[in-house]
């Protein structure tokens, strides 16, 4: 049941224009615990022994709005290679050196000074 409700959410992400990741696919994964996707297509949501039912559009329109991070837009996932969205991934979660850094480096020398040396070469604002 539950890869009936993933297919859907994902459809609609599609129809959205959005594509969900893990993350997204996670929080839905735990928002619709023991849901249930009926011949309408509207999820059936079971709290507290009462039912209710919504659309997916407007499930996948409240997630991507408490997640906007979670989603990437079908154009942007489509124009860039796997290897492109990872070193983006890679340099928007990449920290800048420490704002003491050019003090520590007057400091030291030997191998500690080389690795800082390597380290200082790929931050190119130094």
């Amino acid at each position: 049941m539950m890869q009936e409700l993933e297919d859907l959410i994902v459809a609609e992400c599609r129809r959205q224009g959005c594509q969900p990741n893990s993350s997204a696919m996670m929080q839905m994964a735990i928002d619709l615990a023991g849901s249930s996707v009926g011949s309408d297509g509207m999820i059936t949501v079971s709290r507290n022994g009462e039912n209710c039912s919504l659309r997916a559009g407007d499930y996948v329109h409240s997630l991507r709005g408490s997640m906007p991070t979670a989603f990437q837009s079908l154009t942007e996932a489509k124009s860039l290679s796997l290897t492109e969205r990872m070193k983006a991934e890679v340099a928007a979660s990449r920290k800048g050196l420490p704002s003491d850094w050019k003090d520590v480096r007057s400091r030291v020398t030997g191998l500690t000074a080389s690795m800082m040396d390597a380290k200082e070469k790929t931050f190119p604002s130094i």
